[in-house]
């Protein structure tokens, strides 16, 4: 099974915007982790990162936009999941950049791990509260 095969069975949450934004990061997640795996030009590997970086920031905003309007309980958790994941790509992208990453399959260990781990884990809840709203 592919890295997007994998990423795509498990993004299904039941909200089509959501699902749809998923949908679009897994590609771009897997395009990325594809290009790493292959061990092709950093500025290559880059331009995916920061695309797939892109395409989160969007769904983040949505997200958080979806969880002030409808007073969300647990947004602030969420939101700093948002906040904490995407300091932490920023610095990698950083690092990276200026050649101070040594292990370039952390970056792909660790968005492959957040993903399933925060859809499933909140994003699931979130949907399950503006489901029902």
């Amino acid at each position: 099974m592919t890295f997007y095969e994998e990423l795509h069975e498990k993004l299904y949450t039941g909200h089509e915007i959501i699902d749809k934004q998923h949908q679009d990061i897994a590609r771009s997640v897997a395009l990325f982790y594809d290009h790493l795996i292959n061990k092709h030009h950093k500025q290559t590997i880059l331009g995916f990162l920061n695309n797939s970086l892109n395409l989160t920031e969007a769904h983040f905003l949505y997200e958080e936009e979806q969880m002030d309007k409808t007073q969300f309980i647990m947004k602030h958790q969420h939101k700093s999941q948002h906040e904490n994941y995407l300091n932490e790509i920023r610095k990698m992208i950083k690092d990276m950049e200026t050649d101070q990453l040594d292990d370039m399959q952390k970056i792909g260990k660790i968005i492959k791990n957040w993903v399933f781990n925060h859809i499933i884990g909140m994003d699931r809840k979130l949907v399950e509260h503006l489901l029902i709203i």
